[in-house]
């Protein structure tokens, strides 16, 4: 059970950065995402995975 919301949690951070890089790309000007869709979805899992890396680094600290 505790897996699944570990699963879970990791998700929604992923979304968050998802909406975050969109909303970004909205509000500040000469930032701005080319390829659509996939390109953001991709940055979103990237900068989720990369969350979780430093987390664990930083666990060990």
């Amino acid at each position: 059970m505790l897996h699944a919301a570990k699963m879970i949690r990791l998700v929604i951070r992923i979304l968050g950065n998802i909406i975050g890089i969109y909303v970004i790309s909205l509000i500040i000007p000469g930032f701005s995402i080319t390829g659509g869709w996939q390109t953001i979805v991709l940055a979103g899992v990237a900068l989720g995975i990369v969350n979780v890396i430093i987390r664990m680094f930083t666990f060990f600290i």
